[in-house]
C-alpha cells in the first residue's frame, strides 16, 4: 500500500544467537547425562552410547574427563561456527583449555570472572598448577553459581553449589582454585 510504511523489528544476529543458547538448551542438553557413571578409574562408563559419543569427541579410556564432559555439552548446545571454532580449543586438560580460549582470536568466545548459564567454569590445582577442573555453569545467582560436572564423584553429578571464590587464592576442598568462566559471546 502506498504512503503506508510496514514496521520490521530489527533483531542483531548477536542477540538471536544468544537467545538460542539459553539455560533451557543447556540443562536439556544435560539432563539424559546427570548420574551417569565412571566404571574403573576413567576406564569407560555405565552409558555406553554416552562414552561412545565421548570417544567421536578424542576423549581416550584413562584419561579424566572433566574437561571432556564440558566439550560433550558444548557440542549438542552451540551451532555453526561457534560449534567449530570450539571444538578445536579444547583439550583434555582443563588448564590448555583455559589457554586456547584465552588466546582465541574468533571472537565467539571471551575469558571472564563473571559466569553466565552455559558458561564453563575452570578450576587449577593448588598444588599443581598444571592441573584442574571444569564444570558447565546452570545457574548464577548473588554469591554463587551452579554447575554440572563430569568426573565429580566419578559420576555426571548435578545441582553443585559453588561460592564466587576466585578472589581469594584459598583453595576449596578439593584443592582447587577458580580462575574463571569460557563465556559464549
Amino acid at each position: 500500500m502506498p504512503g503506508k510504511l510496514k514496521k520490521y523489528w530489527y533483531v542483531p544476529v548477536g542477540a538471536i544467537s544468544l537467545l538460542l543458547l539459553s539455560s533451557k538448551s543447556v540443562r536439556g542438553v544435560v539432563a539424559k547425562t546427570i548420574d551417569i557413571k565412571e566404571i574403573g578409574n576413567d576406564a569407560g562408563f555405565s552409558n555406553k552410547s554416552f562414552e561412545a559419543e565421548l570417544k567421536k569427541l578424542d576423549w581416550q579410556p584413562g584419561w579424566a574427563w572433566c574437561v571432556m564432559y564440558t566439550k560433550y555439552v558444548w557440542s549438542k548446545w552451540l551451532k555453526g561456527k561457534r560449534k567449530e571454532a570450539a571444538m578445536k580449543l579444547f583439550s583434555a586438560n582443563s588448564q590448555i583449555t583455559w589457554n586456547n580460549f584465552k588466546n582465541d582470536k574468533s571472537g565467539y568466545f571471551e575469558v571472564s570472572k563473571t559466569p553466565k548459564v552455559g558458561s564453563i567454569a575452570i578450576w587449577q590445582g593448588y598444588y599443581n598448577k598444571a592441573t584442574g577442573h571444569a564444570g558447565i555453569v546452570t545457574k548464577v545467582e548473588p554469591g554463587y553459581f551452579e554447575t554440572i560436572e563430569g568426573n565429580y564423584g566419578n559420576k555426571v553429578e548435578d545441582g553443585i553449589k559453588r561460592k564466587y571464590n576466585y578472589y581469594t587464592p584459598t583453595p576449596a576442598p578439593e584443592n582447587l582454585v577458580l580462575i574463571g568462566f569460557i563465556n559464549v559471546r
